[in-house]
């Protein structure tokens, strides 16, 4: 049982510095995220639209909530100093706040009041930003890599890594190191990963699927805004989900291979392998930085009630 808690306290302090680290980067990206809200584009509707002015509150409030439920559930999890739950914090803060985003988009659904809309056929792939899809597609791959590698290279309790080399002297021996994203780790992680996965497949549907007010041209014209505003933050945190989960695997998968068997082997058994893990690792974190900065950024297309002064004009 020592021992198990040995290596818990090893997984603990080995990820304490990329929390740091993801602290002064989400502050960097929060700063970017107001940078790139400027500028923004008004959609100006008139007074009777006011159900989506309402809706268009709730989506910036959900958010809101989303980030500060994210940030909490990250710190309960890791101030528990449990090596599984530590690993899970990043994934299963994400997670939380997409639960959140979609909750928004359910009560939004109810607040439809009016006549209903024409005949027409909405498509989520109609609201979803194309090239956050493809950075959020990118990050999912990215998780699937990192798993296959943990679960190839690991022992038998799916904790450290395993490697047979040669010493100097030429005697075969073999060795492990810790802590390794094997399925001791993985496993919790990708099960919450899943489930964010499913969260933001609903929360699109509920964003195409939920019924108009109407179907005159100002009311499609604002609530197709408001619907690419709730989907691109849907399909960013699905994304950043996967990267929150990708990163801390592919940087201690890159920290354990770049260092196999050192003081042991005569060479490392995984020769340039961790040099190509780190590369990956780094582009992997910078999309997902971006994503990061994509779900705490405004969105540019913000409706904006037209005064009885203009309407009477």
């Amino acid at each position: 049982m020592s021992n198990i808690w040995h290596k818990q306290e090893v997984v603990m302090l080995a990820l304490y510095p990329l929390f740091v680290v993801v602290v002064v980067l989400a502050g960097a990206c929060l700063v970017a995220a107001l940078v790139l809200s400027l500028g923004g584009r008004p959609v100006v509707v008139d007074g009777h639209l006011g159900r989506l002015l309402r809706a268009q509150d709730l989506v910036r409030r959900s958010r809101v909530l989303a980030v500060l439920l994210g940030l909490l559930a990250v710190v309960a999890l890791a101030a528990t100093g449990r090596g599984r739950l530590i690993a899970t914090a990043p994934v299963a803060g994400v997670v939380v706040g997409l639960l959140t985003l979609v909750l928004g988009q359910l009560s939004i659904g109810r607040m439809a009041t009016g006549p209903a809309a024409g005949l027409e056929h909405r498509r989520v792939r109609d609201y979803v930003p194309r090239g956050q899809a493809v950075v959020s597609g990118v990050l999912a791959l990215a998780v699937l890599g990192a798993a296959t590698i943990g679960l190839r290279l690991q022992d038998a309790d799916g904790q450290q890594l395993s490697y047979a080399c040669t010493t100097p002297e030429g005697w075969a021996a073999s060795g492990g190191s810790s802590p390794w994203f094997g399925s001791f780790y993985l496993a919790p992680a990708l099960l919450v990963w899943l489930v964010g996965l499913a969260a933001t497949a609903w929360g699109l549907r509920l964003v195409a699927g939920r019924p108009r007010d109407g179907s005159d041209a100002d009311l499609v014209r604002a609530d197709d805004a408001l619907r690419r505003w709730s989907a691109g933050a849907l399909v960013a945190g699905a994304g950043l989900a996967s990267g929150a989960l990708a990163v801390p695997a592919l940087l201690i998968s890159w920290m354990r291979l770049a260092h196999a068997g050192d003081g042991m082997c005569a060479t490392n058994p995984f020769g340039a392998s961790g040099t190509v893990v780190g590369a990956v690792a780094a582009v992997v974190g910078v999309l997902t930085l971006w994503s990061l900065v994509r779900v705490l950024a405004p969105h540019r297309d913000s409706l904006v009630a037209r005064l009885a002064t203009e309407v009477s004009a």
